[in-house]
Formats: C-alpha cells, sequence, structure tokens
C-alpha cells in the first residue's frame, strides 16, 4: 500500500491514506516497522480516525510527523465526494 500511495502521489494524484483501528497504532514517532514517514516524504495526505487514536489512548501529540487527527465523519464524507 505505501508504494502505490506514494506512486500515485508522484505522478501527481492526490492521495489520502485514513488509518482507522488498531491501524493508528502503526502511526506513533518511533513505531516500529512503521511506513508513515515514507508517506508523509512523498506528500500523501496521512489521516487518523480520531476516535480510533482514543480507544487505544493515543495522544495525537505522540503521532508521527505529518499525520493529522480527524472525525471519521470527516472521512467517509470525503470518500463519497468524487475529485474529478
Amino acid at each position: 500500500m505505501t508504494c502505490t500511495a506514494a506512486a500515485l502521489r508522484q505522478r501527481g494524484a492526490p492521495v489520502t491514506v485514513v488509518f482507522v483501528q488498531n491501524g493508528v497504532l502503526t502511526l506513533r514517532a518511533g513505531a516500529r516497522g512503521s511506513q508513515v514517514g515514507r508517506l508523509t516524504a512523498a506528500g500523501v495526505n496521512v489521516l487518523a480516525d480520531d476516535f480510533s487514536l482514543r480507544e487505544r489512548g493515543i495522544d495525537a501529540r505522540e503521532m508521527a510527523r505529518g499525520v493529522r487527527a480527524t472525525p471519521i465523519v470527516w472521512t467517509t464524507a470525503r470518500r463519497r465526494t468524487p475529485t474529478r
């Protein structure tokens, strides 16, 4: 997924990756094996579901640089809006 998202972004496509449930665990700064740095360095918009973060006791200040917490309502509404 990381390679695909980064490749699409490098080709000029707007790319947003949303992490939910246990996926948010990989977004903590220094998380072992996390590829989030590659995503943000490529210009991919990386979002974390704020409810998932709260449920796992992760504070927004613990997340890797470039990751933004967002309400899941925003991400589902955005998904339904065509980008073209």
